[in-house]
């Protein structure tokens, strides 16, 4: 009877411990999916980081009219790697009267899409000097290895963005790591980046006046981001999204 009366207590004593601290321990998602403290970047950096590391030097690559950062920014690229995203996003219309209108009569030819790696190939060509075997063998390496294909990287997506749109994806990030998320578009409007919780909080925004933009968080819990590029420009802009 006295073993009885003591298993009960325990039981009764336990019930009672997992009522009171239950909640208690149910983390609350009802907020901001950022965590304060930052998360340990990667040694050497992500492949995220990595991407963003080369379209800034391209960006340096076509201001200064350099072919060979360019090239260097196609290897580096190529060195990268991707691994194309297979979900599809949502596009949509800039809301109105927060981002500029397509100027009247502002239009660009439709051309194909192309891969990142021959664009910048393709921009290192016309800078260069007429006759440069140099820069012409450069970029003819980085073509036949690039061709052979590299280990996967980032999770990335290829997106033809049209004047005054944006274009969502979810993606889904791990407490306590590092999320990341880079774009680089075609150089020729103006692309920002924005990055939405799971509860509609705007956790990263990057809105430089150019297409090469970058956000990193931590997120407190494992959970689903809303990831935003907008063209503020008046014609189309092809814009590789990269996230890890």
């Amino acid at each position: 009877m006295r073993m009885k009366r003591v298993g009960a207590i325990l039981a009764a004593g336990v019930s009672t411990l997992v009522l009171a601290t239950g909640p208690a321990l149910a983390q609350d998602r009802s907020g901001q999916n950022s965590a304060a403290v930052e998360a340990q970047a990667v040694a050497g950096g992500s492949g995220v980081a990595r991407f963003d590391a080369a379209m800034r030097l391209a960006e340096i690559g076509r201001e200064a009219r350099d072919p060979v950062l360019l090239v260097a920014a196609a290897r580096a690229v190529a060195l990268v790697g991707r691994t194309p995203g297979t979900d599809e996003g949502q596009t949509g219309e800039a809301p109105a009267g927060t981002k500029p209108r397509p100027a009247q009569g502002a239009t660009r030819a439709e051309t194909p899409a192309q891969d990142l790696v021959a664009q910048l190939l393709g921009e290192a060509r016309l800078l260069a000097p007429a006759g440069d075997e140099t820069v012409a063998a450069l970029i003819a390496e980085t073509e036949q290895s690039a061709s052979r294909g590299t280990v996967a990287g980032p999770h990335t997506h290829d997106v033809r963005l049209l004047a005054n749109r944006y274009y969502d994806t979810i993606e889904t990030f791990t407490a306590g790591r590092l999320a990341e998320a880079a774009i680089a578009g075609d150089g020729d409007t103006d692309v920002d980046l924005e990055v939405y919780d799971q509860n509609g909080n705007l956790l990263c925004s990057s809105l430089s006046s150019d297409d090469t933009e970058y956000c990193g968080w931590t997120p407190a819990w494992t959970g689903q981001f809303r990831i935003r590029i907008t063209n503020l420009g008046w014609v189309y802009n092809d814009v590789r999204l990269a996230v890890n």
